[in-house]
């Protein structure tokens, strides 16, 4: 169920209760979906019905609530957390298996190449930058742009239409 829904039921339902004790003396039951409810069952009915609403509604709000904290927090949290996990690898060791026990991961170590698997990531390298056309700071230094010299335009002829003669 949408939570407009259930927010219009809730209303609904808050407003039934309030009016159920002024019905006529002679409305003594009421069926609903093929049961058949004495007033003060109905009462019963709804006022669990809506207190279990108006749970959903405490919850939600300090739900809400809570997560507006967090959010406000999360920088402060995520600098504190990241600060911490570098002490401990800084004080146990960036590859000590005792990190585990905390949740930390440790460090990898790369693993080594043969040379020909180096060979192959030099050149497959080579390749990329050649792709991408990436150059270093002294490439760079090398290039020097030169600025073509502006073009003369050409001058224009200028060209007579004779006139017609109308036939």
């Amino acid at each position: 169920m949408k939570s407009i829904e259930l927010a219009t039921t809730h209303a609904l339902a808050k407003a039934i209760l309030a009016g159920l004790g002024k019905l006529p003396s002679t409305v003594t039951s009421i069926t609903v979906l093929t049961n058949t409810y004495t007033i003060a069952a109905l009462t019963t009915t709804l006022e669990g019905y809506i207190a279990t609403l108006d749970a959903v509604d405490t919850t939600h709000a300090t739900y809400v609530a809570a997560l507006e904290t967090a959010q406000t927090d999360a920088p402060a949290i995520t600098e504190f957390v990241a600060a911490l996990k570098a002490a401990l690898k800084a004080a146990l060791g960036r590859k000590s298996s005792a990190l585990t026990t905390v949740g930390v991961k440790p460090d990898k170590t790369p693993e080594t190449l043969t040379p020909a698997q180096e060979a192959a990531k030099v050149a497959k390298a080579a390749a990329t930058r050649a792709a991408r056309h990436t150059m270093g700071p002294k490439q760079k230094a090398r290039i020097k742009g030169t600025v073509p010299a502006t073009p003369t335009p050409p001058a224009t002829a200028a060209v007579v239409i004779p006139p017609t003669t109308g036939k």
